[in-house]
C-alpha cells in the first residue's frame, strides 16, 4: 500500500522584508494512506492559517499537497 506525506508551500508578507514564499513539510515526517494524509492536509493549512493570523501575517498563498513517499505499508 502506497503511503504519502505532507508538503507544503506558503508565500507571506513579513513586516520588514516584504513577500517570502517558502515550503514545510511535518518534522518528523509523517506517512499516511491518501485518505488520512489528505484529512490531515486541511488540518495542518487551517492550523498554519490560525497560527500566522493570531500573529498579525497576511497569508498570500497556502497550499498543502500530500505526496507520495518511498514508505510502503504491508
Amino acid at each position: 500500500m502506497k503511503l504519502f506525506a505532507l508538503f507544503g508551500i506558503i508565500c507571506f508578507i513579513e513586516p520588514d522584508l516584504g513577500k517570502k514564499c517558502m515550503n514545510f513539510w511535518e518534522d518528523p515526517i509523517q506517512h499516511y494512506k491518501i485518505e488520512e494524509c489528505a484529512e490531515q492536509a486541511g488540518k495542518k493549512g487551517k492550523e498554519i492559517n490560525d497560527m500566522f493570523f493570531n500573529k498579525g501575517i497576511d497569508i498570500l498563498s497556502l497550499e498543502v499537497y500530500c505526496i507520495p513517499t518511498k514508505q510502503q505499508k504491508t
